[in-house]
């Protein structure tokens, strides 16, 4: 292989790993990725046109290859990673890693992650096969390359160059409308092929081997400047790609026998990281996973004494350590020495098939689950879902609220109420709908949206669905008579450095200004609830940690307790007392002092106050909306 190819491999993958180390500066480096599918473009193109110029290219030697090349080495790493998944994590997460598992063996877990991305998905960084989804991209994008120009030079070859360049700017252009959302041009391969099509029609452009050292050093830096270079754009996929596709391609094409820059690519390090790349970055996910999951949910003791920037050089290291003799012992072994190529795809099939259809997930799941069946409600709480999650509470996927379905006024009722919010309105209002009451309950709410009325004269930009959730609050409060109006929210977003500060520093005051103005449109009382106990890390998952290592449960706990819980608290409390507006107090309930409710006993059964890391479990909120009950209809 070239060494500027190799090299750029060196780059992307040392990249990826300084990204999910963490390591400062580094916040866009996850764009290795992007480096790695214009080189295979590149390649992949390059090595079909090459072997059809000479009359010996055929589907099933090139998908043969193919499977040689990467599925040893990947098969090798779930089977490792399953048993470190089986043996340390909690029973909710061996479910969701079996199902990743299935979708990684069949190359399809970009589709997996995509669906499983959402509010109340449990965070990336626990989940060991994430990393996958790249790679399910590039074997979706192998199984369509070689058919497709196949097919086109079955016409006129002459057609292949033109329909790639008309491919490139059809994917390319719908990467570009920031109305779609970002996790869907992430994962899926619509969106995604115009940069491994880029690297195909550089075989156009390369003909003559052309060679610039300034050209090349200059798309290093672009490369470097993408890795390092911080911005808040989020569309990504998208115009934000352009330099590193750039960077990317020119040194592919004027790379090539440069006097210094092949100094640099040709050292020892940086050619044995390029040819190893593939198994450093297969390896590299589930370390971090791992280290992750010990040290947030076990809360071993060495994480108190080692600074974490150690501990993350650490990880690099041994990512580079086993991703190296993965590629010496495993990629080499079977890519160039091994030879029964009928024994290698029966097995291949039968560990395939022993995960897809063993329905190894729920065995995986119920062993696990066994061990710790005591603790169930605790470690596996149940969620406060139900029909009005999407058309009431408005998600990624859904951008309109349709108010005949979410508001209902009873005139027979003792009370109509009104939520409105963003997640934390909709788990309350299901805790109300969850036991039986003679109360009407409305919602209006929307993930990461404070409740706000729209103020015409405010230029804050704000996304379609926090417009769309506003709107539907100032229609429905103009056109109906409520009771109650509840306005419910993680207040802590407003603070300086979270996301409704970030979008607009004012909007605590506007809120306060709002709600004051809410009561003025329709004789309605306003209840602010307070603040929800904000844990650090998801709260099942902390209190399993100490389960599976036998420390002591306590009910209360100011460890895992976000301190900014205490801070948004006062204020809003004080501002809400001195307005003479309603307030209740959820800490008043569930906390003392410093320290709030992880474990609460109702009817002789400890539940685990949260699902997640605020919101409130099915029978903790049915708890909570009772005395809420009391206190104000009674």
């Amino acid at each position: 292989m070239r060494k500027e190819i190799t090299a750029l491999r060196s780059l992307a993958v040392i990249a990826v790993l300084l990204y999910h180390a963490k390591i400062p500066y580094f916040t866009r480096a996850y764009l290795g990725v992007d480096v790695f599918f214009v080189i295979s473009g590149y390649l992949i193109t390059g090595k079909i046109l090459t072997e059809i110029n000479e009359g010996t290219f055929t589907l099933r030697n090139f998908y043969l290859n193919r499977i040689k090349r990467l599925l040893p080495a990947y098969f090798f790493l779930t089977v490792v990673v399953s048993l470190f998944v089986y043996l340390y994590f909690f029973p909710e997460d061996v479910r969701n890693f079996s199902q990743s598992l299935t979708s990684s063996i069949l190359y399809v877990s970009n589709f997996f992650f995509w669906a499983d991305t959402n509010y109340f998905s449990k965070a990336i960084e626990f989940k060991p096969l994430a990393h996958t989804w790249s790679l399910s991209i590039e074997e979706q994008f192998y199984l369509l390359l070689p058919i497709s120009i196949l097919f086109i030079n079955k016409f006129n070859k002459k057609y292949l160059k033109p329909l790639i360049l008309i491919a490139i700017i059809i994917s390319f252009s719908i990467t570009v409308p920031t109305s779609i959302e970002t996790y869907t041009k992430f994962y899926l391969l619509p969106f995604r092929v115009w940069e491994m099509l880029v690297g195909s029609i550089l075989i156009f452009i390369n003909t003559k081997k052309s060679s610039s050292e300034s050209v090349s050093f200059f798309g290093l830096l672009l490369i470097i400047f993408s890795f390092i270079y911080p911005t808040s754009e989020l569309n990504h996929p998208g115009l934000s790609t352009l330099p590193v596709i750039l960077g990317t391609s020119l040194i592919i094409l004027y790379g090539s026998k440069t006097k210094y820059l092949n100094k640099i690519f040709s050292l020892k390090f940086i050619t044995t990281i390029g040819l190893a790349s593939y198994s450093i970055y297969l390896w590299h996910y589930p370390i971090f996973v791992f280290n992750s999951y010990f040290r947030d949910y076990y809360n071993l003791e060495i994480y108190n004494y080692l600074p974490p920037l150690f501990i993350n050089c650490v990880l690099i290291f041994m990512s580079f350590l086993i991703g190296y003799l993965s590629w010496r012992y495993i990629e080499n072994y079977f890519r160039y020495k091994y030879n029964n190529t009928k024994i290698l795809l029966i097995s291949m099939f039968i560990f395939s098939f022993a995960v897809i259809l063993s329905g190894v997930n729920e065995i995986l799941y119920e062993k696990t689950n066994s061990k710790y069946a005591d603790y169930v409600n605790i470690i596996e709480p149940r969620k406060t879902k139900d029909k009005f999650e999407n058309a009431c509470l408005l998600m990624e996927d859904t951008l309109s609220i349709n108010l005949d379905n979410c508001v209902n006024i009873k005139e027979s009722s003792r009370k109509n109420v009104l939520f409105i919010g963003d997640s934390l309105a909709h788990n309350l209002h299901n805790g109300f709908n969850s036991y039986k009451n003679d109360i009407s309950t409305s919602l209006i709410s929307a993930t990461g949206c404070p409740p706000n009325l729209m103020n015409q004269n405010n230029n804050i930009t704000i996304s379609e669905k926090c417009l769309s959730m506003n709107l539907a609050i100032e229609k429905a409060i103009t056109n109906n008579k409520f009771d109650y109006i509840f306005v419910v929210a993680n207040y802590i977003n407003f603070l300086e450095g979270n996301i409704f500060f970030t979008n607009n520093p004012n909007s605590l005051n506007d809120l306060k200004e709002q709600v004051i103005n809410f009561s003025t449109i329709k004789e309605s009382e306003v209840v602010i609830i307070g603040q929800f106990p904000s844990w650090k890390r998801n709260l099942p998952s902390v209190l399993a940690g100490k389960i599976y290592t036998g420390r002591e449960l306590k009910n209360l706990d100011s460890k895992n307790l976000d301190k900014q819980t205490l801070i948004i608290e006062k204020d809003i409390k004080n501002w809400a007392n001195k307005e003479k507006i309603k307030y209740i107090s959820l800490l008043d309930i569930l906390c003392f002092e410093d320290s709030c409710t992880q474990i609460i006993k109702i009817d002789g059964i400890n539940y685990s106050t949260s699902f997640d890391s605020i919101h409130l479990t099915k029978e903790v909120a049915v708890y909570i909306s009772k005395i809420i009950e009391s206190d104000l209809f009674d």
